[in-house]
């Protein structure tokens, strides 16, 4: 958790760059296709650990914005913890970057990242 406050978060948002898919507005980046591009992905990438650890399913999860900052770094945390980098991992590193992951272009796992 340390190292994360080191974080320059958001510090690039709006600055391109070719590693990324670039969108310019927040309504574009959770809203419409990339909202729903991102509930795909993101949850694909949760559920087998809730269905492995047995976690309720009446789990409430609100999509709200620092809330998803949140669900990220912690899922990378365990990633982490559990020496499994993986999905979460690498946005931990998107966000240590600067930018904010919202979505997912192209199919998981190729594709890129579409950031904020």
């Amino acid at each position: 958790m340390e190292e994360e406050k080191a974080f320059p978060w958001f510090e690039n948002s709006g600055i391109p760059n070719e590693k990324y898919h670039m969108v310019f507005s927040l309504y574009d980046a959770c809203d419409g296709l990339w909202g729903m591009q991102y509930f795909e992905v993101w949850e694909s990438q949760i559920y087998p650990f809730i269905v492995r650890q047995h976690v309720r399913d009446d789990l409430e999860v609100r999509y709200e914005l620092f809330d998803k900052m949140r669900r990220d770094m912690a899922w990378a945390c365990v990633e982490k913890i559990l020496d499994m980098p993986g999905f979460f991992t690498m946005l931990a590193e998107i966000y240590k970057e600067g930018y904010f992951p919202c979505s997912w272009k192209g199919a998981h796992p190729s594709g890129q990242a579409v950031v904020l």
